[in-house]
């Protein structure tokens, strides 16, 4: 019987090839055991590390992560977490400042709207203080205006300024009758239609170059000074004390032969004075 070898080849190669193959699985599959068992042994050595992080401190997880991440990677985690924390801070204070601002804003306005108010209430007070209303204080003159003398005369200012003058200049020694007899004298001719009708004009009168008073002829009555004696003497006079008797004129003594008494009538003499009328 022949052997025919290159079938013979063909079952070697076969036989070879088969006895390889599943040698590599076997290989493959003690490697997959091995691997299960290192695995194991790792995840034990994991689960036993796991366990050591609660009791490791703050330093020694920082130096693991150092020593498999790089030192500079967690430092720039670290410093963006305290950034990101300072950012929210910040964020914080401003909107913080930002509410109080308004407040304060107000309450600064409403003091100053006080103050202001205050300020104006004080002004209005000071004016209403200093202000006093016209007609509650009295005029007050050093002489009286247009006085209504008994008999119906009325006195002007200077109607009585000039009385007193003319008082003082004729009768400035005599007693108060001799004042008072002067001022009605004065008060008769304003009365009688021979006369000016206004007291200073009859103190003034003169006709031919004649003063009709010696004190307005010679310039005492605007020399003398005025004394209470006679103020009070010519206030009398106005209020209608008259001694006169109707007298229009008066002098010193004089001669019979003299035009008082040729042409005059006289009625009575006090003190230095003698007293006529028409």
């Amino acid at each position: 019987m022949a052997v025919d070898w290159r079938s013979m080849k063909k079952v070697v190669i076969v036989f070879i090839v088969s006895t390889m193959i599943m040698t590599g699985l076997a290989g493959k599959q003690g490697n997959s055991v091995s691997d299960k068992e290192n695995d194991g042994k790792k995840s034990v050595k994991v689960f036993e590390s796991s366990k050591e992080v609660p009791s490791a401190s703050v330093e020694a997880i920082r130096k693991r992560f150092y020593a498999k991440y790089g030192k500079i990677e967690f430092e720039e985690e670290t410093s963006s977490v305290k950034t990101e924390i300072q950012t929210e801070e910040e964020t914080e204070k401003l909107t913080e400042q930002q509410t109080q601002q308004p407040e304060q804003t107000e309450t600064q306005t409403e003091a100053q709207t006080e103050t202001q108010t205050q300020e104006q209430t004080t002004e209005a007070q000071t004016e209403a203080a200093t202000e006093v209303p016209t007609e509650t204080i009295p005029e007050i003159t050093a002489e009286p205006e247009n006085i209504v003398c008994s008999g119906g005369i009325n006195l002007s200012n200077e109607d009585y300024g000039q009385l007193l003058k003319i008082v003082e200049a004729e009768a400035g020694n005599q007693d108060d009758v001799g004042k008072i007899l002067v001022a009605n004298v004065i008060f008769n001719r304003v009365r009688n239609g021979e006369f000016p009708n206004t007291v200073t004009e009859v103190i003034y009168q003169h006709g031919n170059g004649v003063y009709q008073f010696e004190p307005v002829l010679n310039g005492r009555i605007y020399e003398v000074s005025v004394s209470d004696s006679t103020v009070q003497c010519v206030d009398r006079a106005i209020a209608g004390e008259d001694y006169s008797q109707g007298a229009l004129y008066f002098t010193m003594k004089t001669s019979d032969a003299s035009w008082f008494n040729t042409r005059l009538r006289l009625l009575f003499v006090h003190g230095d004075h003698y007293f006529y009328t028409c």
